[in-house]
């Protein structure tokens, strides 16, 4: 009975070439171009505006960067806009708790069902309000 040989690790197959030579050539471009830009790969993202050249940066974690030609601001929003934002959350979160104790003490005596739903439809109206405030806005 022949004894069987043990292979190397890098020892060439009965094909010919050794394992390490067998990397596809798209693996190898990849590896060669990860090496080159440091670890990082770049794709062009397209940009709203025609004049801003924008490119994405990915790292090999999966973060993103962009980096920009101008300096990063953050977007400008309009004071009414803050304070419309401001005076409906006050008015979301004051509003249910005033109607439900004074339903609960003035018009349903001592009913807590009811003046609990008066206070959920006094929440639903402050929210549509909202809803038609900003579609009013943006007319």
């Amino acid at each position: 009975m022949p004894k069987k040989s043990a292979k190397k690790k890098n020892e060439a197959p009965a094909g010919g070439t050794p394992e390490k030579d067998r990397v596809e050539p798209k693996l190898r471009q990849r590896l060669a171009g990860s090496s080159r830009t440091g670890g990082a790969t770049e794709k062009k993202r397209p940009t709203e505006s025609a004049g801003s050249s924008s490119t994405l940066t990915q790292e090999e974690d999966g973060e993103e960067e962009e980096s920009d030609d101008r300096t990063k601001q953050p977007p400008h929003i309009p004071g009414f806009v803050v304070r419309k934002l401001v005076g409906f959350s006050l008015l979301l979160l004051i509003a249910p708790i005033f109607v439900y104790f004074a339903s609960l003490k003035y018009v349903f005596v001592g009913s807590t069902a009811a003046s609990a739903i008066t206070a959920v439809v006094a929440a639903n109206l402050v929210l549509a309000s909202w809803v038609y405030a900003a579609w009013a806005e943006g007319e």
